[in-house]
């Protein structure tokens, strides 16, 4: 009944990998945290008024920092077009002629004949 409820045992295929992931989790989390603290010590000593233009400054600056990628993603630079507007075709469409009756009716009544010519579908 609390089978359901048991963790799962995850299988490990690389233990390498894993302590590679772990080694940097936990220097990402370490440089938050002395982040976080600066930041709170710093955040101490600042009034209401100086906290709410804090605030506002760094949305501003985020706000301009996501749009200038946001237009950089959209509008390209160089002389190239972005990639997403314009894709070449992977495999260019050809059409081949399909057999009709009186093709096949021609191609049946000269098998044996030397001077008939089939006509070639496939450009050389």
């Amino acid at each position: 009944m609390f089978k359901q409820f048991r963790k799962r045992q995850a299988n490990k295929q690389n233990p390498q990998l894993d302590k590679a992931a772990a080694f940097f989790a936990r220097n990402i989390i370490g440089v938050q945290s002395r982040i976080a603290g600066w930041l709170s010590k710093y955040e101490r000593h600042m009034t209401i008024s100086q906290k709410k233009m804090a605030l506002a400054l760094f949305c501003i600056s985020m706000s301009i920092l996501g749009g200038s990628f946001l237009y950089r993603s959209v509008i390209c630079f160089d002389e190239v077009s972005p990639s997403w507007l314009q894709q070449p075709s992977v495999v260019i469409p050809e059409t081949y002629p399909l057999p009709d009756s009186l093709y096949l009716q021609k191609l049946s009544e000269n098998n044996n004949d030397s001077t008939f010519h089939e006509p070639d579908s496939i450009n050389h």
